[in-house]
């Protein structure tokens, strides 16, 4: 058992028995809990035991007293006479942090502290009636609401206040707007003004322009929804088109200026349309039964009120998305001191205090972003930036934060080398700043990249807390580079892993343990009585949960998995046997396909459900989300210096196979896959080249890997397989320089957590996608990442097509319009980029593409324009262009029906069966 400050003599003898609540013989002496302690003298004090073990020094003995009245003669007059209890000035240091009662000239009475009161002895009653709302603004005052302010007045508020308050128009309507929004921007009724005219856009445009390059999507979105952009169909259009990028910034600026625009077609507009729904939902309640149930969030965190989503499947269909050429697959990197003047424009100032925590959380995600890139410039800039009160906060807080993690002392024992060749390498700033951060706030996320070095920051936490005993839950694949990574950074420390009794070497050592558990150790029938013992018989220090998203929950109706409940349940139990407990997640793609999965891993890591989080997917609901994740964590996208080049499609023509691809499409993905794979073959034999290493993917298994394997090693080429149920014999061969493996055929398995690949090989070919844009990322980074010795990687995909009466048809060239689809959930709930409409499941994409392929041989598709941006023609639109800019075409129509349920869809269409029609 842990030493306890009654078995510590130093500590011991300074503990105050009769300030604390609980005993000497309690207490570990190694808690981060504060405590009261008195010294020799008499003196009382609170540090933590933890702290105390470094310095046990009295704050008060250390520092010569000086009374209040000794340093501060002039000030002795305000001194109240009564409400002191019978304190006189001489008698108070003056470095005092207590407030202490005080009597202005004119007989106000307030309180402050003496330490405070040397630097400013302003009466606050006086220095309000100058600067009040009655003061300044009266014919606002005049709306202030008589009874739902409670006792708070006109004239006891400060006119640039942001108090969120209520108000009452001569006309009677009720509304909430803050102080300082109504003093400063003119915010009135939105009832009276509610509506928004083309000027009021163009004034809205106006302030944004000097910040736009330095506003993410998600940042204009909340200022968009803040100003009241979204309370008619133009202005509603136009903040989409805004924030998913539609506008160059000199049409921005034409707009501005009152001369002709690209946005003056929006602003005029009478017919754009984009839904909106209710994100008002009942908190769910978990089973009483279910011991591993998460506890509520705490009030701070409760949704405050219900506002008003923009429905992302209101808008255009995702298989007409054309990727741009010159569209940058990195996160932009902005400036800090841009970042902080964002913060200074009248948009800002005017937000409510919500908003302006998201903008605040916001950008200080975007200075680190910048110091992970340019530790030194990033802290110039913001030092060196002078602005208001919240950007002053942000540079406070962020210049805090750096230089912690900068000056943070390395642990006892760290040894890490990238290569046995290499010297002791230092943490990067991202692994610094991950081990600061659990140390400070104890939960944690790291939603880096791949190939950033997260197993690395998890380690260096780990030790930067003295954590004893640690457990890694990960994905089976990467057990074995947990134990060699931890091995490499602290040889010292004890590795155990696949089994709930581990056995130590030195049981009685002080060496760090660490317990590395694959995901399916939670999912036997026996797994949940093992890890209860386990708990029984140990401590947890730390959990890292590596990969979280292999324990989340994807679909928010479904019953959690056992993997789930138990991994969740091993971090419940841990923090209740040990209060201090560290939980760290790790992923460099938290949410794929449903905003579910990111409020599962964010419950799984606070240990309390996020009822205010809405999973359905609307832009607002993926605003939220990407502010917790910001604020619950840190995001590093590591630069790639080798070229990144993925144009090689070689088309294959499947004409000849179209009656097998018919037949197969009526049945599974796979089946359809088998065949399409025969067809690639050849395509994918000839970007083969003896001498040079290559791995060919393939997302479906069955069926496909032995016609891959046979037509390779038939080239001459030595082949090796990494799939399930094959062991890592092929691939460490094949991550030999010098190995007997040419070509790894390779299945998903090989897409995380392998690492090393890079260094041998630089060419990836694609046999069959898998269908998520998170899914390829995670698998091209096994090549492209950090450590590769290639000036470039190469990425073939085969692409099929065929021509059906006139017509193309590709199965491949859907599949890679879903994985090039950049501004999906994923990317709005992760990255804050605005999302512009639904991902369908692989099933359901599969049957949208044989449909479309049985219209096509029909010949009962017909051919309509649909642009990029919902721009109506001008002139009188015909019958079928009229429906579908109304309604929108198959695809559109299917995935509305499919998010609604069959009530509300039912009720729509018969109310108007043109939709149906």
């Amino acid at each position: 058992m842990a030493e306890t400050v009654a078995q510590t003599p130093a500590l011991a003898a300074l503990w105050d028995a009769d300030k604390n609540s609980q005993a000497a013989d309690a207490v570990p002496a190694r808690n981060f809990r504060s405590a009261w302690w008195r010294c020799p003298q008499g003196h009382s004090f609170q540090r933590a035991p933890r702290m105390m073990l470094r310095d046990s020094s009295c704050p008060t003995c250390g520092v010569a007293s000086t009374s209040f009245a000794t340093e501060h003669p002039h000030l002795v007059k305000l001194w109240h006479p009564s409400k002191n209890s019978g304190l006189e000035p001489a008698a108070v240091d003056s470095r005092h942090a207590a407030e202490l009662w005080w009597q202005c000239e004119r007989g106000h009475a307030f309180r402050r502290a003496p330490l405070q009161m040397g630097h400013d002895a302003s009466c606050p009653t006086c220095a309000l009636a100058e600067v009040s709302l009655a003061a300044r603004f009266p014919t606002i005052a005049a709306e202030w609401h008589p009874e739902r302010n409670g006792d708070i007045t006109p004239e006891a508020v400060d006119a640039d206040h942001q108090m969120n308050a209520w108000w009452r128009c001569e006309r009677g309507h009720e509304f909430q707007a803050t102080v300082r929004s109504r003093c400063r921007a003119n915010r009135r009724c939105p009832v009276c003004y509610g509506s928004w005219s083309v000027e009021h856009l163009r004034t809205f445009v106006k302030a944004l322009l000097g910040h736009v390059d330095a506003l993410n999507p998600s940042e204009m979105f909340a200022l968009a929804m803040q100003a009241g952009a979204l309370s008619n169909r133009a202005s509603r259009a136009f903040v989409m088109a805004l924030t998913t990028g539609r506008f160059p910034t000199k049409e921005l600026e034409r707009f501005a200026e009152g001369k002709p625009s690209l946005v003056d077609e929006f602003a005029d507009d009478k017919e754009l349309t984009l839904d909106l729904v209710d994100a008002r939902e009942a908190p769910a309640s978990p089973p009483a039964s279910d011991p591993y149930a998460l506890p509520a969030a705490p009030v701070a965190e409760a949704q405050e009120s219900a506002e008003i989503d923009v429905d992302v499947s209101a808008e255009v269909e995702l298989r007409t998305q054309a990727s741009s050429d010159d569209d940058d697959d990195e996160l932009p990197v902005i400036q800090a001191r841009d970042a902080l003047a964002a913060l200074d424009s009248d948009l800002v100032a005017n937000a409510d205090a919500e908003t302006v925590k998201f903008l605040i959380d916001s950008a200080k995600a975007k200075l680190w972003r910048h110091a992970y890139l340019d530790a030194e410039e990033a802290r110039s800039q913001a030092a060196g930036f002078k602005g208001d009160v919240f950007s002053s906060a942000v540079r406070d807080n962020f210049l805090g934060e750096l230089d912690a993690a900068m000056n943070l002392p390395l642990p006892t024992g760290y040894s890490f080398r990238p290569t046995p060749q290499h010297e002791v390498t230092k943490p990067l700033l991202m692994q610094r700043h991950v081990a600061v951060s659990v140390l400070n706030s104890r939960r944690f996320g790291n939603w880096s990249g791949m190939g950033a070095g997260k197993t690395l920051s998890a380690a260096l936490a780990t030790r930067v807390v003295d954590a004893k005993l640690t457990v890694i839950c990960c994905p089976n694949a990467v057990v074995d580079n947990w134990e060699a990574e931890l091995e490499n950074a602290f040889p010292r420390c004890e590795v155990a892993k696949k089994t709930w009794s581990p056995e130590w070497s030195h049981p009685l050592a002080d060496a760090p343990r660490y317990l590395v558990m694959n995901y399916e150790q939670f999912q036997q029938p026996d797994s949940e009585s093992k890890l209860v013992g386990f708990l029984e018989r140990n401590v947890v220090d730390f959990v890292v949960i590596d990969e979280i998203h292999y324990a989340k929950q994807r679909d928010a109706g479904a019953t959690m998995s056992r993997r789930k409940k138990l991994v969740q349940g091993l971090v419940l139990e841990s923090g209740k046997k040990n209060p201090d407990l560290c939980v760290l997640g790790m992923s460099g793609t938290p949410v794929i396909n449903t905003l579910q999965e990111g409020k599962s891993l964010i419950e799984m890591i606070t240990g309390h459900r996020h009822d205010d989080l809405d999973t359905r997917a609307t832009v607002q609901n993926c605003m939220r989300l990407y502010q917790r994740l910001v604020t619950l964590g840190t995001r590093y996208r590591p630069p790639y210096h080798m070229q990144l080049d993925e144009g090689t499609r070689p088309e294959v023509d499947c004409g000849p196979y179209l009656d097998e691809i018919r037949e197969s499409g009526r049945g599974s993905v796979l089946k359809l896959e088998q065949v399409l794979t025969r067809v690639r073959l050849p395509v994918i034999v000839q970007h083969l080249h003896h001498g040079e290493k290559a791995i060919v993917y393939t997302h479906y298994v069955d069926g496909i890997v032995d016609q891959l394997r046979e037509a390779i090693a038939d080239a001459g080429f030595r082949v090796g397989l990494c799939i399930g149920g094959v062991d890592n014999t092929d691939l460490d061969e094949f991550k030999r320089p010098n190995g007997e493996i040419d070509v790894l055929v390779a299945s998903s398995r090989i897409a995380t957590g392998v690492d090393g690949l890079q260094h041998v090989c630089n060419k990836l070919i694609i046999n069959a996608l898998p269908w998520t844009n998170a899914e390829y990322e995670q698998l091209r980074g096994r090549l492209w990442r950090q450590g590769s010795k290639f000036d470039r990687v190469t990425v073939v995909i085969p692409v099929t097509y065929a021509v059906v009466n006139g017509e193309r048809w590709s199965y491949c060239e859907s599949k890679l319009h879903r994985l090039e689809y950049k501004k999906s959930i994923a990317d709005a709930a992760v990255d804050g980029v605005v999302p512009e409409g639904n991902l369908r499941t692989p099933a359901q994409a599969q049957q949208d593409i044989m449909n479309w392929l049985g219209r096509l041989e029909s010949g009962e598709i017909q051919q309509v324009v649909r642009p990029e941006i919902k721009i109506p023609l001008s002139g009188e639109p015909s019958e079928v262009t009229r429906r579908v800019r109304t309604y929108g075409d198959f695809t559109r129509v299917n995935n509305r029906w499919y998010m609604s349920s069959s009530k509300l869809t039912h009720a729509r269409l018969s109310a108007n069966p043109e939709e149906w029609a």
